[in-house]
C-alpha cells in the first residue's frame, strides 16, 4: 500500500503529487445513474509499448479498437482511489481508446463509494500528449439503452440492468456512432501525497494496490427444468418449478445451446429455462442472440430454490421441483441485429440461473451464454491431510466459499450485500494466512478499516468498509485490533503494524472510556454483534437478547463484551511492546487485569463453574467462557473449572458458525482440540443439505456462501498440527500438534521465508514426526510437557509411549 509514485517531477512543492493531466466528463454527469463514454482516436508513427495509468469514478471497461482491454478501477474511497497500471502494446497506425463508464450514486453496491462521475487516464512519456486526459483531445457522451432498478432481493449488491438492444449504440465500443462532443475537464490528478487543492469531491490517487481479478471460463451448467410459459407471465419471478410442466423432450437442444451449439427459438415462443451450474458461482455472464426484434429475455440468479413463495426455508439444495425460483438479475431486449452481446455491468453469483425467453414475431438465435468466473487469484499453497476423510471432504468446500468472498474486496458474502465486514474478515485474513503467501488483500483489508474510522465521529472503526451506508459494530472494531495484532504476528513487516498502530490506539481509547465507575464495560453504544446464536437470533425487542447480540450487549453490562476487551487489551500490549511504546503496553495489560478481576466478580458463578453472560446470572453461553479463556486473565482455579463446563455442559447457549471460531481456539488451548470434530457436523452435514459452499447460520441460512465458515482450514493446520508463530513475525515456530483420535495428519503453513511442514503418525502411544521449517527460522515442537529445539530444515523423531527417542 505505497504511496503512488509517477515519472512527472514538480516543478515547485506545492505541485508535488500532481498530475499534468486531468478528470474528465460530459454535460449532463450530474444525472445519476448513467453510463458514458469517452473515445480518443490517435495515429502512431511507429509501434510502440505504453503504460496506462488508468481510473474511473464509479467504473470503467476500456477497450482498444473494438477488443475489451481492462476493467476496474477496484474498490476504494476518495482518500483511497486506486488507479490500475496497464501496459499495452500498440501497432504503427490508427488506433482508438474507448472506455465506458458508469456512475449508479444511489443505485451502486453499497461497497461503492463514489466522488463525481468521471474517467482518468495518463500515458507517461511520449505519448501523454497524444492520449493523456486533460491534455489530448479526448470526446464524449452519454449512452442510451442501460436502464437500472433496485434489486428486490440481493440487497446492498447494487442495481439490475435493462439493456435496450433498440437504443443501444453497438458501434460505441469501436469508437462509432454520433453524438460524440468535446469532453468537461473537471478535477486535477492528484496523487495522495498532494499538499494542497484538494478539492471535497475530489480523489487521491494510490496504486490499484491488487493485482488483476482472476477471469477465465466455467461451463454453463445443464438443463434442470424447461417449461412453456405464457407471455403474460413472462418477465414475473417466484414462479413455482411444477413437474407437471416440465418438456424433457425439448432438454437436448437447449443443453447443446449450453455446451456452445446455437439455438433457434421460433416466433411466438414463451419460454423458462433453469440452469442448474453445478455448483456456486461469481461469473460474469453474456448472453450473445441474433434476430429476436421485439423479443425480451431475462437472465435471474439464485443460489438455491425456496420451499414457499415468500418465505426462507430452502431444503436440500440440490432439489428443485415443486419448489419457487426467486432470483435477481436482468433484462435483454434485442433489436434484431447479428451477434448482440448482453451484459449487465457488474458480475452475478448463485448457483441456479432461470431464463425467461419471450419472442416476437422474429425468430431468435441464441447464439452463446458465456460465464467468465470471477474472484481474487487465490494461490492455494498449504496442504492438509488427515486420517479421517470427513476433514479433507469438507475442506473443499471451504476453499472454494473463500475463494468466492474473495474479490476486489474481502465480502462477507457474493450474493447479498459483497460487504466487507470487519468479523467476517478477520476469519478470511487467518483463513488466508494458512493457506497462501499473498498478503495483498489482508493488507488492503487493514488498511481500509483504519480509514473507515474517519466515516464516523467515535474513533471506531466502521463495521463494514468501504461503504456508503456506515455501520457501527463496536465489537467488530476491537476485532480490527485483533487483526492488527494478527498480521503481526503471521507476517514480518513492523513498519506495517506501526502505521496502523494509531487507528488501534484510538479503537482501544473509546472501549476504555466505556468502563463505568463499577470496573465493568458498559456496552457502547451500535449494535454489538457477536453469533447468530439461535437464542439471539430474533430481531424483536430493544434490550432483550437479538439480532446476534448476547444478553445486557445493548446497553447493559455483558461478560461477554467484557471479556472480548479484556482479550483484546492483551492483544494491544503485545502490538505497543513490538512497536510502539512500553508504557502505553503496560497500561493496557493493567487495565486488562482489572477490567478482568471485576468482569470474574461480577459474572462468575461458583456453583456452576461459570461465567454468566448477566449479573443477574440468570443466562449462560459458550461465548463468554471462551472469551474468559483466551483471553489468559481469567484466575487459573476458574479458568480450569470453566474449561471443563465447557466441554461437559449441555445448558450453554451454543457458538454457531461464526462464533466456531473463538470456540475452537478456546479447544486448543485448552488441549481440547479433538472436541472440534464433535462440534464439525454443520461442515461434514454440507453434502446432506446438497450445499458446495459453507454458509451463513444455522438453517434457514440466508445466505448459503458465507466464508466465515471457512476457519476450520485455520484450525486443521493451527490446531491438529500445531503449526503458529511463537513470536511476531513469525520469526519462531511453535508447533504443538492435538492429533486426539487421529492415527495420522500432514500438512502445511504459509511462512513469510517459505513453508513450514509437519507430519505426524501415530500407532498406539507411540508417535513420530517429520518436521520442516525454512531457513532463517528456529522453533520448538511441544509434545506431552516436552520441549524439542527445531532448526532450519528437516527434523525427525520419535516418542514411544510418551518418552522422546533421539
Amino acid at each position: 500500500m505505497t504511496t503512488m509514485q509517477f515519472p512527472y517531477p514538480p516543478t515547485e512543492w506545492r505541485d508535488r503529487g500532481c498530475w499534468p493531466g486531468s478528470w474528465i466528463s460530459v454535460a449532463g454527469a450530474e444525472q445519476r445513474p448513467l453510463v458514458a463514454a469517452y473515445r480518443r482516436r490517435f495515429n502512431l508513427i511507429e509501434a510502440t509499448d505504453v503504460e496506462l495509468l488508468i481510473s474511473a469514478d464509479e467504473r470503467y471497461e476500456l477497450f482498444l479498437d473494438g477488443q475489451r482491454i481492462g476493467r476496474g478501477p477496484g474498490r476504494g474511497e476518495p482518500r483511497m482511489w486506486p488507479v490500475v497500471a496497464q501496459r499495452i502494446q500498440l501497432s504503427a497506425g490508427a488506433h482508438v481508446l474507448v472506455a465506458r463508464v458508469w456512475t449508479l450514486g444511489g443505485l451502486a453496491p453499497f461497497a461503492q463509494l463514489s466522488s463525481r462521475h468521471g474517467f482518468l487516464l495518463a500515458a507517461p512519456g511520449q505519448l501523454d500528449e497524444q492520449l493523456a486526459t486533460g491534455i489530448a483531445a479526448w470526446e464524449g457522451r452519454i449512452l442510451d439503452g442501460w436502464n437500472f432498478a433496485s434489486s428486490p432481493i440481493t440487497w446492498g449488491t447494487g442495481a439490475v440492468t435493462t439493456i435496450d438492444g433498440t437504443r443501444r449504440d453497438w458501434a460505441v465500443e469501436h469508437g462509432g456512432g454520433e453524438g460524440w462532443l468535446p469532453v468537461i475537464v473537471t478535477e486535477r490528478a492528484r496523487s495522495a501525497i498532494t499538499p494542497i487543492g484538494w478539492d471535497s469531491h475530489g480523489h487521491l490517487l494510490t496504486p490499484a494496490w491488487l493485482p488483476p481479478m482472476h477471469e477465465a471460463q466455467v461451463a454453463a451448467g445443464f438443463i434442470r427444468h424447461l417449461a412453456a410459459l405464457p407471455v403474460a407471465s413472462w418477465g414475473q419471478d417466484g414462479m413455482r418449478l411444477e413437474t407437471a410442466a416440465d418438456l424433457p423432450a425439448d432438454y437436448s437442444a437447449w443443453q447443446a445451446f449450453l455446451d456452445g451449439t446455437p439455438l433457434q427459438v421460433a416466433a411466438g415462443e414463451c419460454r423458462r429455462v433453469l440452469i442448474d451450474l453445478g455448483d456456486y458461482q461469481c461469473a460474469w455472464p453474456e448472453l450473445v442472440v441474433s434476430g429476436g426484434a421485439g423479443a425480451g429475455l431475462t437472465l435471474r440468479w439464485a443460489e438455491a430454490c425456496y420451499l414457499t413463495p415468500d418465505g426462507p426455508e430452502k431444503g436440500h439444495r440440490g432439489e428443485i421441483l415443486g419448489k419457487f425460483f426467486r432470483g435477481s438479475g436482468d433484462i435483454f431486449l434485442p433489436d434484431g441485429g447479428s451477434q448482440r452481446s448482453f451484459a449487465p455491468q457488474w458480475w452475478r453469483a448463485g448457483r441456479y440461473v432461470e431464463m425467461q425467453i419471450r419472442v416476437g414475431a422474429q425468430p431468435l438465435v441464441l447464439e452463446r451464454l458465456v460465464l467468465t468466473g470471477t474472484s481474487y487469484p487465490l494461490n492455494v499453497e498449504s496442504s492438509f491431510a488427515c486420517s479421517d476423510p470427513r476433514l479433507e471432504t469438507a475442506a473443499k468446500p471451504m476453499v472454494h466459499t473463500l475463494r468466492q468472498c474473495m474479490h476486489e474486496t474481502y465480502v462477507d458474502c457474493p450474493y447479498y450485500e459483497q460487504l466487507m465486514y470487519i468479523g467476517d474478515t478477520r476469519l478470511e485474513v487467518l483463513t488466508t494466512y494458512a493457506l497462501s503467501g499473498d498478503d495483498r488483500l489482508p493488507r488492503a483489508a487493514l488498511r481500509l478499516f483504519d480509514n473507515s474510522r474517519r466515516a464516523g465521529d467515535s474513533g471506531l472503526t466502521c463495521s463494514r468498509w468501504p461503504s456508503r451506508e456506515p455501520q457501527s459494530i463496536p465489537t467488530f472494531s476491537l476485532w480490527w485490533v485483533a487483526m492488527v495484532y494478527d498480521f503481526a504476528q503471521w507476517r514480518d513487516d513492523p513498519a506495517f503494524v506501526r502505521s496502523l498502530l494509531p487507528g488501534a490506539r484510538a479503537v482501544i481509547d473509546v472501549f476504555i472510556s466505556f468502563i463505568g465507575d463499577h470496573g465493568l464495560l458498559q456496552s457502547p453504544p451500535g449494535w454489538n454483534f457477536t453469533d447468530w446464536t439461535l437464542g439471539w437470533r430474533r430481531w424483536q425487542g430493544a434490550v432483550a437478547p437479538c439480532a446476534g447480540v448476547p444478553p445486557e450487549g445493548h446497553s447493559g453490562c455483558s461478560a461477554v463484551l467484557g471479556w472480548q476487551l479484556v482479550h483484546v487489551l492483551g492483544m494491544f500490549a503485545e502490538l505497543e511492546d513490538l512497536v510502539g511504546d512500553a508504557g502505553r503496553a503496560d497500561f493496557a495489560r493493567r487495565t486488562a487485569a482489572t477490567l478482568a478481576a471485576h468482569t470474574d466478580a461480577a459474572f462468575w458463578n461458583e456453583a456452576r463453574g461459570l461465567w454468566a453472560d448477566t449479573a443477574a446470572h440468570d443466562c449462560w453461553s459458550e461465548h463468554a467462557q471462551c472469551l474468559a479463556l483466551l483471553s489468559g486473565f481469567a484466575p487459573s482455579d476458574h479458568a480450569r473449572r470453566a474449561a471443563a463446563a465447557l466441554l461437559n455442559d449441555p445448558q450453554l447457549e451454543r457458538a454457531t458458525i461464526y462464533f466456531s471460531h473463538y470456540l475452537f481456539a478456546a479447544y486448543r488451548q485448552i488441549g481440547a482440540m479433538p472436541q472440534m470434530l464433535a462440534r464439525m457436523q454443520p461442515w461434514f452435514g454440507l453434502n446432506e443439505l446438497g450445499l458446495g459452499t459453507t454458509p451463513e447460520e444455522p438453517e434457514p441460512a440466508r445466505s448459503d456462501c458465507h466464508a466465515w465458515g471457512a476457519h476450520p482450514l485455520w484450525h486443521f493446520r493451527t490446531g491438529i498440527l500445531g503449526i503458529s508463530p511463537a513470536s511476531a513475525g513469525f520469526h519462531r515456530v511453535r508447533i504443538e500438534p492435538q492429533l486426539g483420535d487421529l492415527t495420522s495428519a500432514v500438512g502445511s503453513v504459509c511462512h513469510p521465508r517459505g513453508m513450514v511442514s509437519a507430519e505426524f503418525t501415530r500407532q498406539g502411544r507411540d508417535l513420530a514426526w517429520c518436521i520442516g521449517l525454512p531457513e532463517g527460522t528456529s522453533g520448538v515442537l511441544c509434545l506431552g510437557g516436552h520441549e524439542i529445539p527445531l532448526m532450519a530444515g528437516i527434523s525427525r523423531g520419535v516418542a514411544i509411549d510418551g518418552h522422546i527417542v533421539k
